[in-house]
């Protein structure tokens, strides 16, 4: 009976340890779909470079996303193997990738901290005087929009960026009906998510479903 109830105890455990591991996938996976919607809505490639400068691993996009602190004044993130931080880097190619910029990545936390008292500020000039914070922005919301909308709710105020609007974005959309639930392609591109259902359901596309992806 012993030997039985150890036995069950160890598939539990074994079960309970796949299925954080299954979940933490999906939500990279969920992570890197929003990223790529990012990058499809601006024309832009985005290649988050980690690469550990003790051991030299490199560290892939949701591990570098994983190992941030979060916190404003350390922006560096923590290698997974020798529990190193360094800073990462954030190269965003233009399209046709003729040319390319390489700046600081920082993670959703440390982006909004880093705009705030900027929403009077065109694009161009975010991008200029803060390039690691305009790119990260970009690839982590979508809009500088949508951004300082989440500026606004971490300092309990609303903030309508007047700048930085989408253009094209229904058929930018377009591929990534279904591959992201509806509430998120609606909140990187600034509409309500019955607006993305809609267009979803016109097309017969099937609604997101995270255990399709596990």
């Amino acid at each position: 009976m012993l030997g039985i109830a150890l036995g069950h105890r160890l598939a539990q455990r074994h079960e309970l340890r796949l299925t954080l591991t299954q979940r933490l996938e999906a939500r990279h996976r969920l992570i890197l779909a929003r990223m790529e919607l990012a990058q499809a809505l601006h024309g832009q490639t985005y290649n988050q470079r980690g690469n550990c400068t003790n051991c030299g691993c490199h560290l892939t996009p949701g591990e570098i996303l994983e190992g941030f602190s979060h916190s404003p004044t350390d922006t560096t993130t923590k290698c997974p193997r020798c529990q190193t931080r360094f800073q990462p880097i954030l190269i965003a190619w233009g399209q046709g990738k003729v040319s390319s910029i390489q700046v600081p990545y920082y993670c959703p936390s440390q982006t909004l901290h880093a705009l705030k008292g900027q929403e009077t500020k065109k694009p161009e000039e975010i991008a200029q005087a803060l390039p690691g914070v305009y790119q990260s922005a970009l690839l982590h919301f979508g809009s500088l929009r949508v951004a300082f909308a989440k500026v606004g709710e971490r300092i309990g105020r609303i903030i309508e960026y007047a700048f930085g609007d989408i253009e094209g974005w229904k058929v930018k959309v377009g591929p990534f009906l279904g591959q992201l639930p509806d509430t998120v392609i609606a909140e990187i591109v600034g509409v309500s998510s019955t607006t993305i259902e809609k267009m979803r359901r016109r097309e017969g596309i099937s609604r997101y479903r995270a255990s399709d992806y596990v």
